[in-house]
C-alpha cells in the first residue's frame, strides 16, 4: 500500500509487496531454517499473495495508474454510500437507495426511457428500526451520578443472579 500511496502502478506495487515478503524467506534460507525447495514454494506462494492483494488496490482502476489515491477500496465504497445516502435524504429521494439490483445511474436511465416509473418506487417500511428505537436504551451503559456504570459485566451478572 505504501508503494501505491507513493504513486506506484500495479506492477510496482506487486513487486514491492513480493520483495518485502521474499526478504523473510531469503533470511530463513540463509539461516538454514528452510531448504531450497521450501524457499521456492514459499516465494511462489508470496507472489500469488502479492498479485491477489494488489489487484484489490487497483480494483476498477487502470493498472497503469500512478494515482496516489485508493479509489476503489471497501472503505471508500462505504464512504461513498454514506455520502450518497446523505445527499439523497437532503433531496427527499432516499427511497431510491433501496431499489435493489440496479445502481442509481441505471435507474435514472431506465426512468428516462420509460422502462420504470419512479413514482411507483416506494420507501420500505422500516418497522424493525422503530422497534430498535423503542428498546435501544435497554442496551446502553447507564452512567449514574456516582460515575460507575450500571450495566457492566459484573453488575449484569449480579442482576442475573437475582433473577
Amino acid at each position: 500500500m505504501m508503494k501505491k500511496l507513493e504513486g506506484g502502478n500495479y506492477i510496482e506495487c506487486t513487486k514491492a509487496f513480493y520483495d518485502d515478503q521474499k526478504k523473510v524467506f531469503i533470511e530463513k534460507r540463509n539461516r538454514d531454517i528452510i531448504n531450497d525447495a521450501e524457499f521456492k514454494e514459499k516465494t511462489r506462494s508470496a507472489l500469488e499473495t502479492a498479485i491477489n492483494r494488489c489487484k484489490r488496490l487497483f480494483r476498477g482502476d487502470n493498472k497503469n495508474s500512478n494515482s496516489r489515491f485508493l479509489t476503489k477500496s471497501k472503505d471508500t465504497a462505504y464512504l461513498e454510500q454514506l455520502i450518497l445516502m446523505d445527499k439523497l435524504q437532503k433531496q427527499g429521494m432516499e427511497k431510491y437507495a433501496f431499489v435493489g439490483s440496479v445502481n442509481l445511474r441505471t435507474l435514472a436511465d431506465l426512468a428516462e426511457i420509460g422502462l420504470i416509473d419512479l413514482a411507483q418506487v416506494k420507501k420500505p417500511d422500516l418497522y424493525s428500526l422503530e422497534i430498535w428505537n423503542k428498546i435501544k436504551d435497554n442496551y446502553k451503559l447507564a452512567m449514574p451520578e456516582n460515575g460507575t456504570p450500571e450495566n457492566t459485566p459484573e453488575t449484569l451478572d449480579k442482576k442475573a443472579d437475582l433473577l
